[in-house]
């Protein structure tokens, strides 16, 4: 009945087209003078002469060198007709070129609270919240159009407390809550590396062009963080009894964390890093020219990493805390608080055991000239992992840490005076410990990277020098080889 029940029901609708962020609608670049016919001819004539930053094999004038990827690269279109890599807008030097493109943001809300005095001593509250967005922003990795990343975005929270008088001294509080957070994302720019000349050795699958840096001027493709799916799910429980005995008031309770992280992020596109629109142009290895390399020690591409597999971590962790309060009026003038509180919390761990920790106790050097034993390696594996593995290959607890749940006593003791009987002065004192979960990012995400679940190359300067631009890449394992325990 109306007497009983009370709610309150809200919907907000928004919907945000913005072209002046600073951050994803407007980029101003100083672009080397590319013409607007782009054939080995008329680049010749432009870039001839020039070579990488460190020198080495420099530009023919007929542009007969310039690397085919380049040149595809450069002739590339967007689906409206503009090219890929833009021309400059103005002659001279500095900034030379503006784009501003809107981004979008549209976002569904919906908030209810609902209270319900279910007699005279019990009363429930509800309150939940949900929420739906989508972000289109032109501009993430690339400084130029025709990358945008599309992300959206799932928010859920649900509260509920019951609340029940047990006598004149004594109150019952539940409290239960989920909140959920979930993200993704995605990049919708239809070029492709294999279309523009891009191959990877041992790795047939389609892929997205890699994030390609130039310095000084510009970069293409969308950034690693344009591809990636997460979700975080939190539980809350608690249960408080409190008591009011003469002078003291006593708070006893308990509560239970429930936390889970799921997350895939794809850095599997790869980011490639040019040193001067001349580097780009060339792409060669390192080596003589005779070899078909730039003559000098360092490739043109001076740095390219990239991930051979996208993992998917699912982790979870459990914490229990206890606490017991004692506010203790000893006079009229002066107030203790007394309290305790003990955290159990426990580490975090994958729910499949797909994570990894290297442990320096079982590690043994190889021999000289010869291969670690992967029961050797220094890498441990979860006691929870079911998957393959070499008959004796390391386990440790499901969380791989030494200490799978931490306690932590935190004993805290206020005090507030109040020295005079005029209530503007009042002075308040306290000491007590306290405790911080670890955080997902902190570390268990981290461990999802190791082998033998994830392998990642990061190649730079001399440890690149045989990349090209049509041959960026490291060789990577195949996602189907993983995980990959044993000899690379």
């Amino acid at each position: 009945s109306r007497r009983r029940a009370f709610f309150f029901v809200s919907y907000q609708a928004t919907r945000d087209v913005n072209a002046a962020s600073l951050a994803s609608s407007v980029r101003s670049l100083n672009l080397p003078p590319i013409p607007v016919v782009r054939t080995p001819a008329t680049l010749g004539a432009i870039f001839g002469g020039q070579t990488g930053l460190f020198g080495g094999v420099a530009i023919a004038p007929d542009g007969s060198n310039i690397n085919p990827v380049a040149l595809n690269l450069l002739n590339a279109r967007n689906p409206d007709g503009s090219f890929v890599v833009p021309s400059p807008q103005t002659a001279g030097s500095g900034v030379n070129y503006t784009a501003v493109l809107p981004g979008h943001y549209d976002e569904d809300q919906f908030n209810t609270n609902v209270d319900v005095n279910l007699g005279s001593a019990d009363r429930l509250s509800a309150k939940f919240f949900f929420s739906n967005s989508h972000q289109n922003l032109p501009f993430s990795g690339a400084t130029v159009p025709g990358f945008p990343a599309l992300r959206d975005f799932q928010n859920r929270n649900l509260a509920i407390a019951h609340t029940r008088i047990l006598s004149s001294q004594a109150i019952n509080q539940f409290r239960a809550g989920f909140t959920r957070i979930a993200s993704r994302s995605a990049a919708p720019s239809p070029l492709t590396a294999q279309s523009v000349g891009i191959t990877r050795v041992n790795d047939p699958q389609e892929r997205s062009l890699p994030l390609i840096q130039i310095l000084g001027a510009l970069q293409i493709g969308n950034a690693p963080n344009d591809k990636n799916e997460t979700v975080n799910n939190s539980f809350y429980l608690s249960d408080t009894i409190s008591l009011s005995r003469g002078r003291h008031d006593l708070r006893v309770g308990a509560e239970i964390f429930r936390n889970q992280f799921i997350s895939g992020p794809d850095n599997t596109v790869g980011n490639l890093l040019f040193l001067s629109f001349p580097d780009f142009l060339l792409g060669l290895p390192a080596g003589p020219t005779s070899a078909g390399g730039n003559g000098t020690s360092l490739s043109n591409v001076y740095v390219a990493s990239a991930s051979a597999i996208i993992p998917h971590s699912d982790l979870r962790s459990t914490a229990a805390h206890f606490f017991a309060v004692d506010d203790w009026k000893i006079s009229a003038t002066l107030t203790m608080n007394l309290g305790f509180r003990l955290e159990a919390n426990g580490q975090q761990s994958e729910a499949h055991g797909q994570v990894a920790n290297f442990d320096p106790e079982v590690y043994v050097p190889p021999p000289r000239g010869g291969f670690t034993d992967p029961i050797a390696s220094g890498f441990v594996l979860p006691a929870n992992y079911k998957g393959p593995a070499p008959a004796g290959f390391p386990r440790s607890n499901s969380t791989l840490v030494d200490d799978p749940v931490q306690l932590h006593p935190e004993p805290r003791i206020g005090l507030v005076w109040r020295p005079s009987s005029s209530r503007d002065i009042v002075v308040r004192t306290g000491y007590g410990l306290y405790a911080n979960r670890v955080s997902f990012f902190g570390s268990s995400v981290d461990l999802a990277f190791n082998p033998p679940f994830q392998y990642s190359r990061n190649l730079v300067g001399a440890a690149n020098a045989a990349s090209s631009l049509k041959h960026p890449f490291p060789v990577l394992p195949l996602p189907s080889s993983f995980p990959k325990i044993g000899r690379a």
